[in-house]
């Protein structure tokens, strides 16, 4: 081919990159110009706001969803409910939350929120808020001033990478706190900061930048989550005031063998073990009472039945209890499924 051929093909791609680079910025600016979309259905109140469906079944709620909103509207001074979600707001103000201060539950998930724009005052303006959901935003920090009723606070997949001290000390009646999809490492939690949270039932930490356990754990938890995070080690006795601890979850991480303690998940309580996805290389010791384990995708060369056995061997309140136990997609070349079965009597799967 000659030159003069591959200059005019250079000069196509350059003008249909260029074409395609305008269509993008006018799609774009389109996107941003974009009215909110009003409901066009029947309204059953008078004092619905046009952005949002108020539902006749459901006097307190307005369901607001994926409507285009850049802004919260100014709300009835019934709705306990509301749901913003799948919209496009940036900003919170106080404004339209001051006739509706009975609020209960607000649904702020997959907007454009900034840690900027949320004003300072605004969950303090909500006195009675039980559930606050911010997902997928953008938010770089908790909300300040959150209410002291809040129960549940679901802040998945922003970019949190700091939290203090003084971000729970007023949240006595949390009992979920979801954390997981942020950036909070080691650092953050170089203080006992979790421990003010007294009703704190279920923590989630899923895909944080974890190298550690977090220190002190609130002594009410029921569900632990620290799943893809890159912890290598549990500290011995870790869980030993988590009495009512029942579901561990420290899937995708980086334990070995020597980085879990003789002993460690010895609770009481404890129902669910997952350690799929590790460095491990033997069966953890587990207690007896234990109903699900997962030791899935772990680098397990065999399966001492007697030793395995041995553990959570025949106690004052009865057989083993596993029901579930999933140890496939390790290195494993022949198991004893005999031995198990007997070993575990209720066992209902085995997947190796």
């Amino acid at each position: 081919m000659g030159i003069w051929p591959q200059l005019c093909l250079c000069a196509t791609a350059l003008l249909l990159a260029e074409s395609a680079k305008k269509k993008s910025l006018k799609h774009k600016n389109v996107e941003e110009e974009e009215e909110p979309i009003l409901y066009t259905g029947v309204q059953y109140y008078a004092d619905c706001p046009p952005e949002c469906n108020c539902l006749p079944n459901f006097e307190t709620a307005l369901n607001c969803e994926s409507r285009r909103l850049r802004r919260v509207p100014n709300l009835p001074p019934r709705t306990l409910h509301l749901y913003l979600q799948h919209n496009r707001i940036s900003a919170l103000t106080i404004e339209p939350f001051s006739n509706a201060t009975e609020l209960r539950w607000l649904n702020l998930n997959d907007n454009r929120l900034t840690s900027k724009k949320v004003e300072n005052k605004v969950f303090a303006s909500i006195p009675h808020l039980l559930h606050l959901y911010i997902e997928n935003n953008d938010l770089a920090k908790l909300p300040s001033k959150l209410p002291t009723t809040l129960q549940q606070l679901r802040l998945a997949n922003n970019r949190i990478s700091t939290v203090s001290p003084k971000d729970f000390a007023r949240l006595k009646n949390l009992l979920l706190l979801d954390l997981s999809g942020n950036r909070l490492g080691d650092a953050s939690f170089t203080s006992p900061l979790l421990t003010g949270l007294s009703s704190l039932i279920q923590l989630n930490l899923y895909r944080n930048q974890l190298t550690k356990l977090p220190p002190k754990l609130p002594s009410s938890l029921f569900q632990l989550y620290i799943e893809r995070n890159a912890i290598t080690t549990i500290p011995e006795g870790y869980f030993n005031d988590l009495k009512k601890l029942f579901s561990i979850r420290l899937n995708a991480n980086a334990i070995t063998d020597d980085g879990i303690p003789r002993g460690v998940f010895n609770i009481s309580s404890l129902l669910e073990l997952g350690l799929a996805h590790n460095q491990l290389t033997q069966v953890p010791d587990f207690p007896a009472h234990l109903e699900y384990l997962y030791l899935n995708h772990n680098q397990i060369k065999w399966v001492n039945v007697s030793s395995v056995c041995d553990g959570p061997r025949i106690s004052a309140d009865g057989p083993p209890r596993l029901r579930y136990f999933r140890i496939d997609d390790n290195h494993i070349k022949r198991l004893y499924t005999t031995e198990l079965m007997i070993c575990f009597p209720i066992l209902q799967a085995l997947i190796f």
